[in-house]
């Protein structure tokens, strides 16, 4: 059989002089040849293998026990056109003489046409003594050496003769079967790998290697039929025949892989009782190689009673039983077989230690009689059959004979062996840590689709590609580079001869998922037959109907790969500078060019895609409606780690064969092997990172029987655990560990963070959390909208993980005497623009991004949200890279000194620096691909902290947790009755006064909440609702109503102490002045509003300024330090509603100075807290000044957010000072939550029923009608007060003066980057009031959200 081996040995012998195979074909006899071929069958009616046998070199260079009759066994080394294929193969003297046999046979029925065979060596024969006894009387000794070597060159001489007897004969195919040479074998070299024993094999378990079409019976009987197999150096392959290249089916080698010998039961009879895993005359099928299993019935316990008390008694009775009869005889026997190496454990070197044994079954032929099998009992094992199981499918595979499943059984455990796809891996991922891998991060989608294209273009083998959605007609470059087209790439590839595979994520529906699969496969399809594309997943045939597939992979020549957060679809190309404003012509040039033609122009808040048949259609108004800004964030890696992503392609791809129907023959793929050691050095694609691929995939996904893999969620809770001082997050989701209306959030993140939290309080070390969340999901219509039910029940989800109720982050700190801002802050991104008509606009900056960076030295880059559907394992199927740099250099953390990784360094500064408004384009970035290893792959230290994966064995899941619970119990049990827990655990307490206010609040408002509590059940809306005092007592309230907001916090501490230059702020509450005109018009003194406890609840300081301090001091004499604080909250409100006449508007809160140069080191607190909180909190003013952005921590109650809603559609309307029929009739524009007025197929701008209508209907309807014009009279007194050159400010039903408009600009030009706040108290009191959630949103099953 064959056995990989190193070096060409010396002396190969060929049939025919070396000839090179190029020049032969050049020549033209050899064409002729290969025609030939073709048509040529054998006796078998099989077509001819396509190998040229004059270029086979053979070495008999070995032999096993010559004197032993049949059971000689010789090694013979293969070479097939000059190297490029190697392999061993092991023959018995019995299989040459069967060869020579079978031909003399074939000869005796081809009359006319018989093959001149050569006269087979008898000196091969064993007739070692006559030998012996004429060498005397010659006159010389003839040693068992000599006679050996005679009889390895005269079988070698035979074989040379028969190939040149039969080399250009279709009989050539025996021989080919016997130096198990085929197509597909010869197709193979070329990629590289090692090949084992190749040879017929039958399955014989009812499987069929793809879904069949057509007649069932047929499609049984081809798969039963025998096929030829290869054993690889990773899986194994089958075909039809030893001449196919076809694939019939691919069986790939992982960590669940296993060898089984099945029991005859029908020989077994009473000695069934006979049976246990205790005989030692079975012990010689227990092989194992390494961490692999070989197992047989007689040694295998799944026959055994299953019960713990049973087994045992059962298991004792056997061995007594053994004991008593046998104990003499087996000790007997075992010592025997010991001697003769039956029980070997094979060495994983591949070294055999007893010289006896053939290396191609593991035993000693001559021990292996029909008399010993008897004697040992080994009949009731089955001679010919055995089963290969991986955790995808088991198959039930059938030999010609014993010693052919000896040596396939051998082959397969031989490779399994050496196969680092076998192993265990960290966290326990399917793929193992590779080193010194070149990667480059790559930020946002101008910068991933240019070197994707690069990457594509220089394809020339085969292309796999893996997306949730994929648009064709995708600009890769831009503008207007038609040849940089997805498809125009893809064409041109294509019509070159690369293969491409395509597999995308195949929708429910195109109502809930528009991305219309069905319209890219027939598009992609339809360019070029080499473009093949499957849709997944089967809904039906899965039963799979909220699930998808959402990774994001593309891999060029099993060498580039190209993984992350973008799919290759619209809406997702952007630069740093995310620009939301494109009025350019179609098909322009320079300046006037359009950037995103067509449906890339997209905004998802206000509709979802329509039409993508009609990709040059634009879905909006460009003049109207501003794009969704994308930042993402992708890896590009080269080498191993290309390879392990490839390898998951390859198993989804095979599996979607065996479960989907296809009109269209599709080929089954196969892995990749590794590449050598030296080389990628050789070719300079070496790096210096470490990585590991993992993933979230399971039963639906991949098909894997019994196996969730969430090697990603291990991933994610072992970094945050080992951090030291900073963790980065950017997430399009944040839902993890907690519980929203009965449904609990299982992923265990969020403990992980509270864990690393409270470890560090303890300790007094310094450590932060910087999340960056998307501020609203992007999916259409406004908050309030009937049809957003997505949008709020995601809203709640991360209302409940962050701030809101006992099981949210914030209260889970508090709980322990832990200020959350200390440790853990929330971010957003939100840019601004302006038409051409000069009309300004909003919107956020869509973060879609899913990466973590960990003390700027581990990166984990890849697809996966932080929610249940990508962290579970059995939900969405996800990927992940988990890097890290070995090339350290000097860096700063928490002040001091600090060695950081390059790669994750340089990309959390540039992350950082592009929020912050830096121009990152005008900075040098090294080109980390570029970087050579700074140390040997032997000589590096993986990280792998206490061999994590070992912990528990056979979970999925890294139970972090359970030993970070008891250092909090620790914590709580030492420190609970202490002044450092009243000190916050307070802020989440309301008085008894309180809870009566909430009551009578929501009295007084109609806040009703029957219809849901009748839903989910009164006790989870009551607890949802309450929070955790010090002494473990709940109590009703949400606590960050009373506890102050980061941004006011930042108001209090007057920052950031270094303000920009002309920077204009309020730094006072005082610098208000008191009679100052309002926004309605109304001297301040002279508003009128309801009393505290009825209008805002919980103590929500929304409106009313009087008694603030007051009333929190009456609920909590701790908080009154904290008075500064809520005078600033105080100061918010003022500054808001207040004009400040002739001076420019303002926010309370300066602009940080920012130093590009700055970003070294992110825990400090004079750049995390006096730059980068203070800049949030500036940008965060600034856009709630002139837009009122929603959500914000201002809006605390539907009335509120009907105010704010009220403030943006009085900047729709139309301006009458000069207005001209050309001139703009919008001042400003947030589509988000105004809705699209004249959008296709969507429902008109009027805002449908919602609980703040139907339960408080009456207390809006005063600021609703407050807003609506009463004529245009307002409008010409304002015209005549500008007109005498007085900055008046513009009354609630005139529209703004240009010199407002211009003030507006001005303050937004103060903005620094994209970063705000994201806001924790958004429609908190009616949250708290239990009228968030509409009663529709409770229709939908919780998990399509979480």
């Amino acid at each position: 059989m064959p056995f990989p081996f190193g070096s060409q040995r010396e002396g190969p012998t060929s049939a025919a002089e070396e000839l090179n195979i190029q020049d032969e074909l050049l020549a033209g006899p050899l064409a002729g040849l290969m025609l030939r071929m073709y048509f040529e069958r054998d006796e078998q009616y099989q077509r001819r293998v396509p190998v040229f046998l004059h270029h086979l070199k053979i070495r008999v260079s070995d032999s096993l026990h010559p004197l032993h009759g049949t059971h000689a066994v010789f090694r013979i080394e293969c070479e097939y056109a000059n190297g490029a294929s190697r392999w061993v193969i092991y023959r018995e003297l019995r299989d040459f003489i069967s060869l020579h046999a079978h031909y003399r046979v074939a000869n005796a029925y081809a009359w006319g046409n018989r093959v001149e065979l050569p006269e087979f060596p008898r000196t091969s024969l064993p007739y070692f003594n006559r030998l012996r006894k004429e060498g005397r009387e010659k006159g010389y000794e003839v040693t068992r050496a000599d006679f050996a070597r005679l009889q390895r060159e005269a079988l070698e001489n035979y074989l040379i003769g028969l190939i040149r007897t039969t080399m250009f004969r279709a009989e050539a195919n025996r021989l080919c079967r016997f130096f198990e040479i085929s197509t597909l074998s010869v197709s193979l070299a070329q990629r590289g790998g090692v090949q084992g024993k190749a040879g017929i094999l039958r399955v014989a378990s009812g499987h069929t290697s793809r879904k069949a079409k057509g007649h069932q019976l047929i499609a049984w009987k081809k798969s039963h039929d025998p096929k030829w197999w290869l054993a690889r150096e990773s899986y194994m392959v089958a075909v039809d025949t030893i001449a196919d290249t076809d694939i019939y089916d691919v069986f790939l080698f992982d960590t669940d892989f296993i060898i089984e010998r099945p029991k005859r039961v029908y020989r077994q009879g009473l000695n069934f009782f006979h049976l246990s895993g205790h005989h030692p005359h079975l012990e010689d099928e227990e092989e194992t190689a390494g961490a692999h299993r070989h197992t047989d019935a007689e040694s295998d316990e799944t026959d055994l009673p299953k019960t713990g008390p049973q087994r045992k008694l059962f298991t004792k009775l056997l061995r007594s039983h053994a004991n008593g009869k046998d104990e003499k005889p087996d000790g007997v026997n075992s010592e025997k077989e010991q001697q003769n190496g039956v029980t070997e454990q094979h060495d994983p070197n591949g070294v055999q230690e007893d010289l006896t044994l053939d290396p191609s079954i593991r035993k000693d032929p001559r021990t292996i009689t029909e008399n010993d099998n008897k004697k040992k009992g080994r009949s009731n094992v089955s001679q010919h059959t055995f089963y290969v199981q991986n955790s995808q499918r088991r198959l039930k595979l059938i030999a010609r004979n014993e010693r052919q499943m000896h040596q396939w059984i051998a082959s397969i455990e031989r490779m399994a062996a050496k196969c680092v796809w076998k192993g265990r891996n960290r966290f326990e991922s399917f793929a193992p840590i590779r080193l010194n891998v070149a990667a480059q991060w790559l930020v946002d989608g101008r910068d991933y689709f240019w070197n994707l294209s690069r990457a594509l273009l220089l394809a020339k083998e085969r292309i796999y590609i893996h997306d949730w959605w994929l648009s064709p007609e995708l600009y890769m470059r831009r503008p207007n580079k038609e040849h940089y087209r997805l498809d125009q790439i893809l064409r041109k590839k294509a019509r070159e001869g690369v293969k491409i595979y395509v597999i995308v994520y195949q929708e429910v529906s195109s109502r809930t998922t528009p991305t219309d699969s069905n319209y890219t496969k027939q598009k992609l399809m339809g360019l070029h037959p080499n473009i093949l594309v499957q849709r997944s997943p089967s809904h039906f045939a899965t039963g799979n109907f909220y699930w998808a597939h959402h990774e994001k992979l593309c891999v060029i020549d099993e060498a580039i790969a190209f993984m992350g957060g973008l799919d290759l679809c619209f809406g997702r190309w952007d630069t740093s500078q995310h620009i939301m404003i494109d009025q350019g012509e179609p098909g322009g040039h320079g300046e006037n060019a359009q950037v995103w033609p067509g449906k890339d122009y997209n905004n998802g808040r206000v509709a979802d895609f329509f039409a993508l048949n009609k990709p040059l259609e634009d879905m909006h108004d460009r003049s109207k409606v501003p794009r969704m800004p994308w930042h993402d964030v992708a890896v590009q890696i080269v080498g191993q780690p290309a390879r392990d992503i490839c390898r998951h392609f390859v198993q989804r791809w095979n599996w979607l064969l065996r479960v989907k129907a296809h009109t269209r023959v599709m080929p089954f793929l196969l892995p990749p092997p590794d590449f050598h050691a030296n080389e990628l050095d050789a070719q300079g694609l070496a790096g210096t990172c470490e990585v590991q691929i993992c993933r979230s995939c399971g039963p639906w996904s991949m098909g894997t029987q019994n196996k969730i893999e969430l090697s990603i969620q291990n991933a994610y809770l072992k970094a945050i655990q080992m951090s030291e001082h900073f963790i980065y997050i950017e997430n399009q989701f944040f839902i993890t560990s907690t519980q929203v209306d009965d449904v609990k959030i299982e992923n265990k993140i969020g403990d992980a963070l509270v864990n690393r939290i409270i470890r560090a309080h303890r300790e007094g070390t310094p450590w932060r959390a910087c999340i960056l969340i998307p501020v609203l999901p992007g999916f259409p219509f406004p908050i309030d909208h009937s049809d957003a039910s997505s949008v709020r029940i995601i809203l709640e989800c991360q209302n409940r993980t962050i701030a809101r109720g006992p099981d949210s982050i914030f209260a889970r700190l508090r709980r322990e005497g832990i200020d959350p801002d200390d440790y853990i802050t929330f971010f957003s991104l939100r840019g601004w623009g302006k038409f051409e008509s000069g009309v300004l606009t909003t919107e956020q900056v869509y973060i879609h991004g899913k990466i973590m960076l960990v003390d700027d030295r581990i990166a984990l880059i890849g697809s996966a949200n932080i929610n249940e559907r990508s962290q579970r394992g059995d939900r969405d199927s996800e990927l992940l890279s988990v890097i890290r740099d070995t090339d350290m250099i000097d860096g700063r953390m928490a002040g001091k000194p600090y060695k950081v990784g390059r790669f994750v360094h340089t990309l959390r500064m540039r992350l950082m620096r592009e929020h912050l408004g830096v121009d990152v384009d005008a900075i040098y970035n090294d080109d980390l691909m570029a970087n050579s290893p700074v140390t040997p792959a032997d000589e590096i230290q993986k990280w792998d902290p206490e061999g994590e994966q070992q912990d528990q064995p056979g979970d999925g899941v890294t139970r972090l947790h359970h030993h970070l619970n008891r250092v909090e119990r620790a914590y709580e049990r030492d420190i609970g009755g202490q002044a450092g827990q009243v000190a916050f655990g307070l802020g989440e307490i309301t008085s008894r006064a309180g809870g009566k206010m909430f009551h009578k609040a929501r009295e007084a408002l109609g806040l009703k909440s029957d219809h849901i509590d009748a839903v989910i059940g009164d006790k989870t809306v009551e607890r949802e609702r309450h929070m955790v005092d010090q002494d473990g007592k709940y109590k009703q309230g949400f606590a960050s109503s009373i506890v102050p907001t980061l941004e006011e916090k930042v108001i209090a501490e007057r920052l950031p102490k270094q303000a920009e230059r002309g920077d204009v702020a309020l730094r006072e509450p005082d610098e208000v002045p008191e009679g100052t005109v309002r926004e309605n018009g109304q001297p301040q003194s002279e508003e009128k509003h309801l009393p505290r406890d009825v209008e805002e609840p919980l103590g929500a300081p929304a409106l009313s300024v009087e008694g603030d301090n007051q009333a929190l001091g009456e609920l909590n004499p701790m908080f009154s330090e904290n008075n500064i604080a809520l005078s600033a909250r105080q100061a918010l409100r003022k500054q808001l509603d207040a004009k400040i006449h002739a001076h420019p508007w303002n926010v309370p809160t300066p602009a940080p100075v920012i130093d590009p140069d700055g970003f070294m080191d992110p825990v400090c607190p004079e750049f995390f807290e006096d730059v980068w909180i203070a800049a949030a909190v500036h940008n965060t003013e600034a856009y709630r000044k002139v837009f009122r952005c929603v959500p914000d921590d201002l809006v605390t109650t539907w009335k509120q957010y009907k105010e704010y809603i009220a403030w943006q559609e009085r900047l729709d309307r139309p301006a009458v000072v000069d207005m001209q029929p050309d001139q703009p009739k919008n001042l400003s524009h947030i589509p988000g939550e105004l809705g699209n007025i004249n959008m296709p197929g969507k429902q008109s701008s009027k805002v449908p029923s919602s609980p703040a209508e139907t339960s408080s209907s009456d207390n809006h309807g005063e600021s609703e009608t407050a807003t609506k014009v009463e004529g245009m009279s307002g409008g010409s007194s304002a015209a005549a007060g500008a007109g005498k050159g007085e900055k008046r400010p513009s009354r609630p039903d005139e529209p703004f003066e240009q010199w407002e408009r211009d003030e507006m600009e001005n303050l937004l030009k103060h903005v620094k980057g994209h970063l705000v706040l994201y806001p924790t108290r958004f429609l908190e009191g009616e949250d708290m009031a239990n009228n968030f959630l509409f009663t529709s949103d409770r229709v939908f099953p919780m998990p399509i959200y979480d």
